[in-house]
């Protein structure tokens, strides 16, 4: 390798630097020439030191290229630094929409509840009340209330997940999120995202009822109960659930195929059956197990502590009353515990999408080099910042 000619007695040249390797810190800046993004890099000034630089440089979402465990649980967390403000606004708003119907459905779904209870607790007014007892119109009562709180709160989960999804995206290539984008995204996206967790549903039940069904029959014909007439329906029903649960994580990625890719609910089924196709499933159903399994713990810790003080409140009202104020205190308690829940899955929503997502462009990057294009439009992205 030929170095430049210097003058007899004078110190040689220095030597030119290496070129930066694609996955370093400021690669792209020293790639191109150009000042970092001051919204991607944290606006380093050109002439600042390199610790400097480094010390400013912002980390993205999530390396542009395939990741380990530990960088998905990773841009997990990182997303509740990257945008708060509209990731738990976002959150709030949806799931405080919900929190609101459901509770108008349910506390009508309780009603029939509340008034045999209200019964028992004053034997004076009826005597003969031995239990509760429902007619068939307030069973269908509970029914429809408990379905219409369960589609709400399925639409606030769509809704959220594939508006996190997209900006788990934009944060990665480091274009701008912002509420305006969302709500376009919401407006496009929306109605495909509501029936896709309407199919997801309903294809995940499809083992569930299925299996059972088919393995309860001899107990059907027979009418008897023999070892080889439960033993069948009982495997019938684990077989079930396990089979529910590979269909659900095999539809797993459906949500953020939606939000990123060209496609409607149908076809985001089948690019998630397709990302997870063969030995893909192992991986994806690993680690996606593990971020709902987090996220199912940390949604259970902070709902548990409102649950224990509505336990505490309720149990005390009670005693207060003698046991007269059943109907209040059991509303009270409801109240605070579905409180609770709704602050849970404002928190931690934002943590399972991301993950989901991460997962998403980790298997595609894995089995498509899908991060080939996310690191054009990460360069794109980095000289329009540079340009602004």
């Amino acid at each position: 390798m030929s170095t430049s000619w210097s003058a007899p007695g004078q110190p040689p040249p220095p030597e030119p630097e290496a070129p930066p390797s694609p996955w370093s810190a400021g690669a792209s800046e020293q790639a191109s020439g150009a000042a970092a993004s001051p919204r991607r890099y944290g606006g380093a000034p050109p002439g600042g030191s390199p610790l400097q630089r480094e010390l400013v440089a912002r980390v993205p979402m999530f390396p542009l290229r395939p990741m380990g465990l530990g960088e998905v649980l990773g841009a997990a967390v990182r997303i509740y630094r990257v945008r708060p403000r509209l990731v738990l606004g976002l959150s709030a708003v949806v799931f405080g929409i919900a929190f609101v119907l459901t509770s108008l459905f349910q506390g009508a779904g309780m009603i029939p509840t509340m008034t045999q209870l209200q019964v028992l607790s004053d034997p004076v007014a009826d005597p003969t009340a031995s239990g509760v007892e429902f007619s068939p119109s307030e069973m269908y009562a509970i029914i429809l209330s408990s379905v219409a709180a369960a589609l709400v709160s399925l639409v606030a989960t769509q809704l959220v997940t594939l508006v996190l999804a997209r900006i788990t995206i934009d944060e990665a290539v480091g274009t701008a999120a912002t509420q305006a984008g969302m709500r376009a995204l919401l407006r496009r996206r929306g109605v495909a995202a509501v029936l896709l967790g309407l199919l997801t549903a309903i294809v995940s039940a499809i083992p569930m009822v299925l299996l059972p069904i088919l393995a309860g029959l001899p107990l059907l014909i027979v009418q008897e109960a023999h070892w080889w007439t439960i033993a069948p329906f009982v495997l019938g029903i684990v077989l079930g659930l396990l089979g529910t649960v590979y269909v659900a994580f095999r539809l797993l990625l459906a949500v953020p195929a939606l939000a990123v890719e060209p496609v409607g609910p149908i076809g985001a089924l089948r690019r998630s059956l397709a990302l997870t196709r063969g030995r893909r499933s192992l991986r994806v159903l690993g680690i996606g197990a593990l971020v709902y399994i987090l996220y199912l713990a940390a949604q259970q810790a902070l709902s548990g502590v409102l649950g224990t003080i509505a336990a505490i409140v309720y149990i005390a009202i009670l005693l207060a009353t003698n046991f007269s104020a059943m109907v209040p205190a059991m509303i009270l308690m409801m109240v605070i515990s579905m409180l609770g829940a709704y602050l849970a899955i404002i928190l931690t929503a934002p943590f399972l999408s991301a993950g989901i997502t991460t997962l998403y462009a980790d298997t595609r990057m894995r089995h498509e080099a899908w991060d080939v294009e996310l690191n054009a439009v990460a360069a794109e992205a980095s000289w329009e910042g540079s340009a602004a």
